[in-house]
C-alpha cells in the first residue's frame, strides 16, 4: 500500500475493515493510482493474471459448483475479442 500512493484507499479500506469488509480475507487492486479522494484511476491495456481459489462447503456440491460456475460466466466481458472474466 505505501508503494502505490492511492489516495483514500488504504483509509477506506481500515474505516470499513470491522463493517462490511469484515470477512473479507484478501482485497485485489490493479497497480494504478487514485486522482483523488473520489476518483480512482482506471488503468488501459494492464494484463493480470490471478489464481484464487475457492472452497465451498454445502451438501450436495456437484449442484453447487454447476450453479456457481453458471453464474460467473455471466460476467464475462469482451475486449477487442479476448474474454476476461
Amino acid at each position: 500500500m505505501a508503494h502505490c500512493g492511492s489516495l483514500g484507499l488504504e483509509w477506506a479500506l481500515r474505516k470499513r475493515a470491522e463493517s462490511w469488509l469484515g470477512d473479507v480475507d484478501f482485497v485485489c487492486i490493479t497497480n494504478g493510482q487514485w486522482l483523488s479522494n473520489r476518483k480512482p484511476c482506471l488503468v488501459y491495456a494492464a494484463r493480470l493474471l490471478s489464481l484464487l481459489f475457492v472452497v465451498l462447503t454445502y451438501g450436495h456440491a456437484t449442484s453447487s459448483v454447476a450453479w456457481l460456475l453458471g453464474e460467473y460466466s455471466n460476467y464475462c466481458l469482451l475486449v477487442d475479442g479476448n474474454e476476461l472474466i
